[in-house]
């Protein structure tokens, strides 16, 4: 089919919210991919848009490993009937919800035919980004997510290396079989054509320039998902004579790398409306709604804290390891993503008994000083929701 192509996009917020229908034109098939994608960021569920393919998705990488292994050579007659229509209808206005985002138009500016039956490659460059990028987050859960420790995540990291290379030879022995059953090619030019296949860096090559330790992958997580590191702050001299740090992570920094997350950005700018007499969130309430501070556009911070022991030791020794976190919440994301327990971040760490022997003035200092230069210097306008839960 060759065109435009007319794509009819059903949005599905919950069980029991009714279905948005909008109505957004894409000149390739790709578009609409991408597009899904950003349903699926914003914590949506897609279906596949392929014909004869009712799978369903809510995870980016689920959805691409899918299309590239179940539809490698997808075209536009590939698609459902349902996403395409073979003449433009009639224009209509667009439904939005205030639960998600309006469908805003897109640059049809490029005058080539992306419609023909010819499959869509990626760019080798974009494939290089997209592996080590993959292999990096798979890096940084294991650490973050599942907590295994770097020695641990550095011994997976070797081990899926050797894996590769052996898959890489296998495929390179494949590739020379095939090549050598086609009696027409010279055993000269087949053995030049699989000199330059060896030579050519493999992608797990690349990506082991970047992520081969600890140290570079740690900067690596830095530079390209805004990981921020936390900052060791000297407390004083205990009554043992032994010096007493606690961790801070930087609050502004986090903010920041949280603000890069397009769909988190996007809830900070367009938030959930608020009906009399309904109390859904923090914000319904009267000390939201009643202030004008906390009416107009800003982050708003709920702030807790909570006691915890690390081991479990018996006898003189209970409470010895007794740790302080103080963590936050960013209020502006939705009820139903927010109440995650990936969404809560940590500020600091610091020893019960240096709280009690500091005190809160000289352990909160850092993180009270960059409240008030927040509020104050406008590097980032919030508005500051505290709630302090001491357990």
């Amino acid at each position: 089919m060759r065109g435009d192509l007319q794509v009819t996009k059903a949005l599905m917020y919950a069980s029991d919210v009714p279905q948005y229908f909008a109505k957004k034109k894409f000149d390739n098939v790709r578009a609409l991919l991408l597009h899904l994608n950003d349903h699926i960021a914003r914590g949506l569920e897609v279906v596949c848009p392929f014909r004869e393919c009712n799978a369903a998705f809510s995870n980016k990488s689920s959805l691409k490993s899918h299309v590239f292994r179940k539809h490698q050579n997808f075209n536009a007659d590939s698609l459902s009937e349902q996403y395409v229509v073979s003449s433009p209808p009639v224009v209509t206005p667009e439904v939005t919800c205030s639960v998600g985002p309006s469908i805003s138009p897109v640059d049809s500016s490029d005058d080539e035919d992306h419609s023909s039956t010819e499959p869509v490659h990626v760019q080798p460059d974009v494939l290089e980004q997209q592996y080590v990028r993959s292999l990096a987050l798979f890096f940084l859960q294991l650490q973050i997510k599942y907590l295994l420790p770097a020695s641990t995540v550095q011994k997976i990291c070797e081990e899926v290396s050797v894996l590769h290379d052996l898959t890489h030879e296998h495929a390179v022995y494949n590739v020379q079989k095939t090549l050598e059953s086609h009696t027409e090619l010279e055993p000269a030019l087949i053995c030049d054509i699989m000199n330059d296949v060896k030579q050519q860096q493999s992608l797990h090559q690349l990506a082991s320039t970047f992520l081969q330790n600890d140290y570079a992958r740690r900067k690596y997580f830095v530079e390209e998902f805004g990981c921020v590191s936390p900052i060791t702050v000297y407390l004083g001299m205990s009554n043992e004579n032994q010096c007493c740090y606690m961790q801070y992570m930087p609050i502004v920094e986090t903010l920041r790398g949280m603000l890069r997350d397009n769909n988190i950005k996007w809830q900070v700018d367009n938030p959930l409306s608020s009906e009399p007499g309904v109390l859904r969130d923090v914000c319904d309430g009267t000390l939201c709604q009643d202030n004008a501070f906390f009416r107009q556009t800003s982050l708003k911070l709920i702030l807790f804290q909570d006691a915890f022991e690390v081991v479990n030791p018996l006898g003189s020794a209970k409470t010895k390891h007794n740790l302080v976190a103080v963590y936050f919440v960013l209020a502006n994301i939705y009820p139903q993503y927010r109440s995650g327990v990936s969404q809560i971040q940590l500020i600091q760490l610091c020893k019960e008994k240096d709280l009690k022997l500091f005190g809160a003035g000289k352990v909160f200092s850092n993180l009270m000083s960059d409240l008030h230069a927040l509020e104050t210097t406008g590097v980032i306008i919030i508005i500051i929701i505290i709630i302090l839960l001491f357990i």
